[in-house]
């Protein structure tokens, strides 16, 4: 049977008349309502809470009163609520009747203070008493209550956001440099990542960066130097490689790189923090946020 109320309005007119209240002003407005504010939400420093507005497209009796059941509902959700008052972090619930001649419902739909909406839930309504609806039966107000106060609790529930595994290695193996090149090199590699939140050895499986260096023989004053770092997921799989390559004193390498590994390390980093980068993987909810 459908749900349709005598000398209710047809839903092209509701939506019609809501779209025109939209442009003319934010829905709902909070602050514009006058009326002593709610003292026991006020208390609640800790909660957001939520200010539940008369159900519109209901007879002014029910209205109130499913408002009023909707309030006992989320307190028994452990969410603080109220009819009137609020404070500037509430949030607004603003029920509404939906009825299109085959399927009427019951939306209930979530407000920010500034009136974005952050989110609703609908449930059906089809088949009830309309006797029993117009005169707000106490019975009937608290189940359809009760059914949309669970949806709207879990609306206000911090929202998982999506943790992304942190960039890791391992160690850092360096060969091929002649001198104390490779361990002067792997400090320097280390620093320089760190340095970009990079974290060293954490437990579990690791990436890992391997670099080879190849010192050309003198030719005339110079030599040339290149180096390939590479970057290897714990499987050993290769996921990228910074090259570096550049022209230094003869000789000047033979010892100590204590002038140059710093340098070398800070210029190749950005590279590797890329690679590490494009093979970050998601490992699922973590922090929260609140709607």
């Amino acid at each position: 049977m459908p749900f349709n109320l005598p000398g209710a309005p047809s839903l092209t007119a509701v939506v019609l008349a809501v779209g025109l209240l939209a442009a003319c002003q934010p829905l709902p407005q909070p602050f514009s309502r006058d009326g002593a504010p709610d003292n026991a939400l006020l208390a609640l420093p800790d909660h957001v809470g939520v200010i539940v507005l008369p159900v519109a497209e209901a007879p002014p009796v029910t209205a109130d009163a499913l408002a009023a059941a909707m309030v006992e509902a989320l307190h028994a959700a452990n969410v603080p609520a109220a009819t009137r008052g609020g404070n500037r972090a509430s949030r607004y619930l603003q029920g509404r009747v939906e009825d299109d001649g085959r399927d009427a419902g019951l939306v209930w739909e979530l407000f920010a203070p500034d009136g974005s909406p952050l989110g609703e839930f609908r449930h059906s309504i089809e088949g009830t008493p309309v006797a029993a609806w117009r005169a707000a039966e106490p019975a009937l107000m608290h189940d359809l209550a009760w059914t949309g106060a669970a949806p709207v609790a879990a609306l206000l529930q911090p929202r998982p956001i999506e943790q992304v595994m942190p960039l890791t290695v391992a160690d850092t193996l360096v060969t091929g440099a002649p001198g104390r090149g490779n361990l002067q090199l792997r400090r320097a590699m280390l620093t320089a990542l760190e340095a970009r939140g990079v974290l060293i050895g954490a437990p579990g499986p690791q990436n890992r960066v391997q670099a080879a260096v190849d010192l050309a023989p003198a030719s005339g004053r110079t030599q040339r130097i290149r180096i390939a770092w590479r970057v290897l997921a714990p499987d050993g799989t290769e996921l990228g490689t910074v090259a570096q390559q550049n022209e230094v004193p003869a000789g000047s390498l033979d010892d100590s790189w204590d002038a140059v590994a710093p340098l070398i390390a800070v210029a190749a980093a950005p590279g590797i923090l890329e690679v590490l980068s494009q093979n970050r993987q998601s490992v699922g909810p973590l922090a929260t946020k609140q709607p």
